[in-house]
């Protein structure tokens, strides 16, 4: 009893299992009549460009990919690249391949493998450039045509910048200016999504004085052409407290090619802050009251600006009016803002009856840029006479009263000798010298 039930149980398992093999060949062969067409089926791939992108004016190696993804056998395949501009072959390489015959799902591994090396022209545009092929299998009656895209790019596709314009040049803290930067697209293609940043804060972190206005410091252009360029720009303001030099100012422009690519670039321009030195000299001290007399004068150079001085000299020129005694230049160093030095000179001032005489200077300084300045001034140096000398106190006043006594004291001692002599009335000539005299100091 038991052995019957076993022997039944495995002639069901037999039935169940030929079933099973039955309707997985059927579906086997429904999928196999869909994925393999019938009669001879060619496809060609191209396989590989080397190298990809490949650049204007070189060469790219094609490899394309030749199957017979039908049913039947193909016979007497030939395959031939139509080599149109962009793309050449070298002269005597002919353009067609016989590849023969083939089998059934001659495929992957199997398949016949193709290649060219094409030249690509020098004025290729940068992109994807269509290249024909086309195969026939009986003997060139009928022909199936395929594309493909070759990818062709300069090695770099560069934007550059031509021309950085700071208007004015130097900027004075506090105040504005006008930075345009021109952009122009040196490869063979469109470049897009340009962004020029004004790296405001700079790669160790520290903040320029300078401050974008109506704007920040990143602004886009859309596109620009094949050797076109195009002018981006910022309005800036300088920090009142900005410190007068010459600041480094990163520029960073990213953008894209036709292909996607992206690319990033960081270029450098100076910014100068500071402002024309604003230096005045004066006469500070004078040891000439009068003419005809020499002495010691002093001079006073004050910087009224906010950019320092630097390495001031100061030359006085010749004048017939006065000799210089001293050396005719003087070098006095540098002169912060806010602030001022002196320098002497020692000149001998001619006769004159004018009220003043000018003294000629020439100064040579640089500001905190180093820039080199020569400015040309005239001071006047004051002159009186000897009364207004004394009346103003300049001066230390006259004392009559020892004259009158030194003279007469002399005209005693004549009167004394001549009176020994002959008898002459001294005392008679004595009065009339000192009436002289008075009338002499009344004038």
């Amino acid at each position: 009893m038991v052995k019957f039930v076993k022997n039944a149980g495995d002639k069901m398992k037999t039935k169940i299992t030929t079933i099973y093999m039955i309707v997985l060949m059927v579906l086997c062969s429904f999928a196999t009549a869909i994925v393999i067409p019938r009669g001879d089926a060619i496809h060609v791939s191209l396989i590989n460009q080397n190298p990809d992108p490949v650049e204007p004016g070189g060469y790219v190696e094609l490899r394309f990919r030749i199957e017979n993804i039908g049913a039947d056998y193909a016979k007497d395949i030939r395959f031939e690249l139509i080599p149109e501009y962009p793309f050449s072959l070298d002269k005597g390489v002919s353009p067609v391949m016989q590849v023969g015959d083939m089998y059934m799902q001659q495929v992957e591994d199997e398949a016949y493998t193709a290649y060219y090396k094409v030249r690509v022209d020098k004025d290729a545009i940068d992109g994807n450039n269509k290249i024909k092929s086309r195969y026939t299998t009986d003997d060139g009656i009928t022909w199936s045509r395929y594309d493909f895209d070759i990818r062709v790019q300069t090695s770099d596709a560069i934007i550059s910048i031509d021309e950085i314009t700071l208007n004015p040049e130097q900027v004075a803290p506090g105040a504005t200016a006008e930075l345009k930067i021109t952009l122009t697209n040196n490869a063979d293609s469109l470049l897009k999504n340009i962004r020029i940043n004004l790296e405001i804060v700079d790669v160790q972190s520290v903040e320029l004085p300078i401050t974008p206005i109506g704007s920040t410091n990143e602004k886009m252009i859309e596109n620009i052409g094949s050797d076109e360029s195009k002018d981006v720009i910022f309005n800036l303001i300088a920090d009142a407290s900005a410190v007068s030099k010459v600041y480094k100012l990163p520029i960073t422009v990213s953008y894209s090619d036709i292909l996607g690519k992206n690319y990033s670039k960081e270029y450098y321009t100076s910014l100068k802050i500071g402002e024309e030195p604003d230096l005045v000299a004066s006469i500070e001290e004078s040891g000439i009251i009068t003419s005809g007399n020499a002495g010691k004068i002093t001079l006073k150079f004050t910087n009224k600006g906010s950019s320092d001085i630097k390495f001031l000299n100061v030359i006085l020129l010749d004048s017939d009016k006065y000799d210089i005694i001293s050396s005719k230049e003087v070098y006095i160093g540098n002169i912060d803002s806010d602030d001022y030095e002196s320098g002497e000179f020692n000149i001998y001032v001619k006769g004159t009856r004018s009220s003043s005489i000018q003294l000629p200077i020439q100064l040579e300084f640089k500001d905190a840029n180093n820039k080199q300045f020569k400015k040309d001034a005239i001071l006047q140096l004051p002159l009186y006479s000897s009364s207004k000398a004394q009346m103003y106190g300049l001066i230390a006043k006259s004392n009559p009263l020892g004259t009158i006594i030194f003279l007469l004291v002399i005209l005693l001692v004549i009167w004394y000798f001549l009176k020994k002599k002959k008898n002459i009335d001294i005392f008679k000539i004595a009065k009339e010298k000192v009436k002289s005299l008075f009338h002499k100091k009344r004038k």
